[in-house]
């Protein structure tokens, strides 16, 4: 007789915003724990992260999260919980920090299953030639492997990385190979973005909101992780 429980689930958390963005907290078991101080599985620098914040559980199958009576509070995808069931491509904020459930392959894979599900919008032609899409998950660990200069890693590292009204100007300097893997990794981004931006449609009834489809919405998440590994692969680069 086989008295064997549930296998337990083993799940990963994608850091997408906050001072920890780019990291990965691959195949944890549960249950754990995350929060501010050391001792929990997932240990993020936030200092609006409460020392214990949330407890991440298994029941029948489910993955559950609990807030375990944080200073401020934890939100899942865009509503506030105290307990929440996560499906794959859920984003939980806590504090400064948002946490994309699910590993890049399982995103890639719900992704590409929810194009099969799109909104009716109409079709807009596109004459240039597509980037194709690349998921987080095939991003190497170290995705930028150009030598570059002190200067041209300082530079480099304030355009990926400021945020003002203004764009601050592209580097300059760079070799022609450089340049090219530059360009390159923008187009990427400028194609993603545009993939998602063709899809948006404006809501029938609230004014000022437009809608897009649950694919359009994975991918920009999963595009937020791409570029927070990079950032966090350049500002880490070694000298």
């Amino acid at each position: 007789m086989n008295n064997a429980g549930p296998t337990t689930r083993r799940v990963t958390f994608q850091v997408i915003d906050g001072v920890d963005k780019g990291r990965v907290f691959p195949n944890l078991p549960t249950p754990f724990t995350i929060g501010r101080e050391e001792g929990n599985l997932i240990c993020l620098n936030d200092e609006r992260v409460s020392r214990c914040h949330l407890k991440v559980i298994q029941d029948g199958g489910d993955v559950i999260i609990i807030d375990c009576g944080s200073t401020n509070g934890t939100i899942v995808n865009g509503k506030p919980v105290t307990v929440s069931r996560l499906e794959i491509g859920d984003c939980i904020r806590i504090g400064r920090t948002s946490l994309l459930f699910g590993s890049p392959k399982e995103v890639a894979q719900l992704i590409e299953q929810a194009r099969g599900q799109r909104l009716p919008c109409p079709k807009l032609e596109y004459a240039g030639e597509r980037t194709p899409r690349v998921p987080a998950g095939h991003i190497p660990e170290e995705p930028v492997s150009i030598q570059l200069s002190e200067e041209q890693a300082v530079e480099l590292c304030r355009l990926l990385m400021e945020r003002s009204d203004s764009p601050p100007p592209p580097p300059r300097r760079l070799s022609p190979q450089q340049a090219a893997r530059l360009v390159g990794f923008l187009e990427l981004m400028h194609e993603r973005l545009a993939q998602c931006s063709r899809e948006a449609l404006d809501h029938l009834e609230l004014k000022n909101y437009t809608l897009i489809p649950r694919h359009a919405w994975l991918d920009l998440l999963d595009l937020h992780f791409v570029l927070a590994r990079y950032i966090r692969a350049l500002a880490q680069a070694d000298d």
